[in-house]
């Protein structure tokens, strides 16, 4: 009696020929790799938010402006020669600042403990003309998000872009 042990399936199959097996974890492997094609498929479709055409040419300019005009808050993250990127920059405040701070006068994010610092956000799509990549990053208790996470997200997007 032999035992042949099926690879990815932790069981014993016993008096069987290893080139049925083979066959089968091959069918086995097309049919979920069928099922994930399917799945990613049906994860493309999105879901209409009716926003109109005027609302969302005014969101991209608006995005594209905070990355490649030279009063954006994200310009010192604009890509480098012919590829144009999009951007929002964010900063999430985690602490509550009173109203006594507030009149004393707000105490600088890096002159607070470590775990009491915003969070540095940026999200971006890129090329602009055809996007083809989007992006968020953020970067814990790191502070703004066009002096960290907007360059962190400009070396992904160019790596994207140049290596895709």
């Amino acid at each position: 009696m032999s035992y042949i042990k099926v690879e990815g399936h932790n069981g014993i199959v016993k008096d069987t020929d290893t080139g049925m097996i083979l066959n089968i974890n091959k069918q086995e492997i097309s049919a979920a790799r069928k099922r994930k094609l399917e799945r990613r498929e049906k994860e493309k479709e999105f879901e209409n938010l009716n926003i109109s055409n005027e609302h969302l040419e005014f969101i991209k300019s608006s995005m594209f402006s905070v990355v490649n005009s030279s009063t954006g808050t994200a310009f010192n993250s604009k890509l480098p020669g012919n590829y144009k990127m999009a951007g929002k920059t964010g900063t999430s405040q985690v602490r509550r600042i009173s109203l006594e701070e507030r009149e004393d006068g707000v105490i600088k994010n890096e002159e607070l403990n470590y775990k009491l610092r915003d969070h540095s956000i940026f999200t971006c799509f890129a090329p602009f003309d055809n996007p083809k990549y989007s992006l968020s990053v953020i970067a814990e208790h790191m502070g703004s998000g066009s002096k960290v996470a907007a360059p962190i997200a400009k070396r992904i997007m160019e790596l994207a872009l140049n290596k895709y």
